[in-house]
């Protein structure tokens, strides 16, 4: 024989809190809302791309840095 538990009134509560939330409308959405949303979006792609451009070059440079202090170090070792 299977028993089954109670259940608790809070879990009750967010049953019916739940089915009202899948049983509202879906919202319209607003083109110009939407074209503003899109704008914003293809700005951000472009700042992105320009931003990882700038740190490509800043990455570089690093590099380069990186490979001169070697060979000073080299030459000092040397000497």
């Amino acid at each position: 024989m299977e028993c089954a538990a109670p259940t608790s009134p809070r879990l009750n509560q967010a049953g019916k809190h739940l089915q009202q939330v899948s049983r509202s409308k879906p919202r319209s959405i607003d083109t110009g809302g939407l074209r503003t949303l899109e704008r914003r979006i293809e700005d951000l792609e472009k700042l992105v791309a320009s931003q990882s451009r700038e740190l490509q070059i800043q990455f570089e440079r690093i590099a380069q840095l990186q490979a001169e202090c070697d060979v000073l170090r080299v030459r000092f070792i040397k000497t």
